[in-house]
């Protein structure tokens, strides 16, 4: 499954454009501390969203503002003008929030908290509608587990 989440601080201020078909994209890029080196620099996670969320993202995010982001990753490949073949990763998020430093609780951020199963919480992107049911998932036990 590729499923990421993330929660940083916005480096500068969302750059939010329209395609030509009128689908709002939003471009930004959030520091993520190393979770266990603090005076480490934070890794820059490029993210990219679409539609609503693009604008949600544009409005009332800018630079500083600490942002949640669950989405995916996406691989780009291209050529160089000197024909070096180049990639990149972005993550394409399908949800964003205000975070947990904005006063908001475990239960709204676009994160599963390692208290819930990811079963319950999986967007189905079959259908692109909420959350998948237990039936529709594998059971995601992991107490049993020797690591």
């Amino acid at each position: 499954m590729n499923t990421n989440c993330y929660s940083g601080y916005l480096g500068r201020d969302p750059e939010l454009s329209y395609t030509a078909t009128g689908t709002a994209l939003c471009k930004f890029a959030i520091a993520v501390p190393h979770p266990f080196k603090r005076d480490d620099a934070p890794a820059w996670i490029r993210v990219v969203c679409f539609g609503k969320t693009a604008e949600f993202v544009g409005k009332y995010f800018q630079k500083g503002s600490f942002i949640e982001v669950a989405g995916y990753v996406s691989a780009n490949n291209w050529e160089d003008k000197e024909g070096r073949k180049r990639n990149d990763l972005e993550t394409i998020a399908d949800r964003v929030s205000f975070g947990a430093s904005q006063g908001k609780s475990d239960s709204e951020t676009p994160c599963p908290t390692t208290h819930e199963k990811r079963s319950q919480t999986a967007p189905n992107r079959a259908t692109g509608h909420g959350n998948l049911s237990q039936s529709q998932t594998r059971e995601n036990d992991t107490d049993d587990l020797p690591f």
